[in-house]
């Protein structure tokens, strides 16, 4: 699966993109057990987003610190965003891929899961919640979600 995300990466760096951004944001996770939250750990991310043929798409990838009985992990994600309102909401579908962790096999059963966002851009300031899930194809489905404060840069590109 990493070779899939990095020649996603690779397609996106080289075509020619109408708007690109990097975003980069910390935050707070909370992995979720049965709606009891099992701990927050710190979260830290950077993305990249771009337009394609009227697509447009982000890249992230991200580290969520060590949560009581669960452990630490890195991410990375491919989602199509879309706003469907003038107000700078934005709302995200792909896939996530995270590493190996000690005991997150709890809350994120599969190294490939579901990946949703929602947030909102205010100028330079973006505000984003992440949720990582296997959509129920595989028990446990707890899943993972964390809340990101970042700032936005506009231009450039990989």
């Amino acid at each position: 699966m990493s070779k899939l995300v990095l020649a996603l990466l690779l397609l996106l760096s080289t075509a020619a993109a109408a708007e690109t951004s990097w975003t980069l944001s910390g935050g707070v996770a909370s992995a979720t057990d049965m709606g009891t939250s099992r701990g927050g750990a710190a979260a830290a991310e950077v993305s990249y987003n771009t337009v394609l043929s009227d697509f447009n798409f982000e890249l992230a990838g991200g580290y969520i610190g060590d949560q009581a009985e669960i452990g630490h992990f890195w991410y990375s994600s491919a989602q199509l965003i879309t706003s469907p309102l003038p107000l700078g909401l934005r709302f995200g579908v792909g896939l996530g891929v995270r590493t190996w962790s000690e005991n997150i096999d709890r809350t994120l059963s599969w190294p490939v899961n579901f990946s949703l966002s929602a947030g909102v851009d205010v100028g330079s300031i973006r505000v984003q919640l992440r949720h990582f899930s296997n959509a129920g194809l595989h028990e446990p489905n707890w899943g993972e979600s964390w809340v990101l404060l970042g700032w936005k840069f506009s231009g450039g590109s990989l």
